[in-house]
């Protein structure tokens, strides 16, 4: 598997392991007719599983979109995204340790989590909306690369107070100067908010449908 992550992923490859995507790949041997798992790390954090390399390869290719230039005016919001129906809920970035245990029941509940540790809001558009990047090379991810109107913004507090809700947003954030701020409280005063009042997946599937 090492050389096909070299073959796929040369022309993004760093010596050492201070890159700032620090990812691998471990594949669990099978047992049996118990099938090992293909699980992606980002540093030690579980950030996906899934049963083919192929799988495992998609998941790679779109976290590390998340290291592309981002199209100006778009904000870059630590968070996770949850796609379903043409639409969007953005989830807390403290959430990305459960997904491969929700991502099961995400898709029968006809959600997908995107491969992104960042959600891309574009404040300005009518209603706000989340761009999801293509992937860095040409791969099958989960969710197309494309434009989602937001469903709903899912808050760890303050889901009904609007200052509350940007001041949380925004500590989140890494350096929110100019109008970065009016602009992120303009998205967030215009799609309905939700607290999140537990970690545990059904708490989670409720606040995405």
């Amino acid at each position: 598997m090492a050389a096909r992550l070299r073959s796929v992923f040369a022309g993004l490859l760093v010596p050492g392991v201070a890159a700032a995507a620090n990812f691998s790949i471990y594949h669990a041997p099978d047992e049996g007719r118990v099938r090992g798992l293909y699980t992606l790390y980002q540093s030690g954090q579980v950030v996906s599983r899934g049963r083919t390399v192929d799988a495992a390869l998609d998941s790679l290719a779109c976290y590390l979109a998340e290291h592309n230039p981002v199209s100006d005016g778009l904000l870059r919001v630590p968070a996770v995204t949850v796609i379903g129906d043409e639409q969007a809920w953005i989830l807390p970035r403290v959430l990305v340790h459960i997904l491969p245990t929700l991502a099961p029941r995400l898709k029968q509940a006809r959600r997908r989590a995107v491969d992104l540790r960042i959600a891309l809001i574009d404040p300005d558009a009518g209603p706000p909306s989340v761009v999801v990047p293509a992937p860095v090379i040409d791969v099958s991810p989960a969710v197309p690369p494309g434009r989602y109107p937001i469903a709903g913004w899912v808050l760890l507090g303050g889901a009904t107070d609007p200052s509350a809700a940007v001041a949380e947003v925004a500590a989140a954030m890494d350096g929110v100067s100019g109008d970065v701020l009016p602009r992120l409280a303009s998205a967030l005063t215009a799609v309905p908010r939700r607290t999140l009042e537990s970690f545990d997946v059904a708490s989670v599937l409720g606040a995405v449908r």
